[in-house]
């Protein structure tokens, strides 16, 4: 199954603010941090940065002849 490119800014906005969330939690002290809460947030960073370089990819126009990208 393809991703919808057309989501794409979505999914960009929110690893953002994932991103944002993940550099507070972390400017915190090792005491006051949520070892799951910052657990959860790399696992779904993780998963959309690669939807969003899956994304661009498919996004990105190929030759018909070979196949690579123009």
């Amino acid at each position: 199954m393809k991703p919808l490119t057309t989501y794409l800014s979505v999914f960009e906005g929110r690893l953002h603010k994932i991103k944002d969330d993940i550099k507070k939690e972390i400017s915190k002290p090792k005491k006051e941090r949520s070892k799951h809460f910052l657990k959860d947030l790399l696992s779904e960073s993780k998963k959309l940065k690669k939807l969003v370089r899956d994304m661009k990819t498919e996004s990105q126009k190929q030759c018909p002849h070979c196949g690579g990208l123009i």
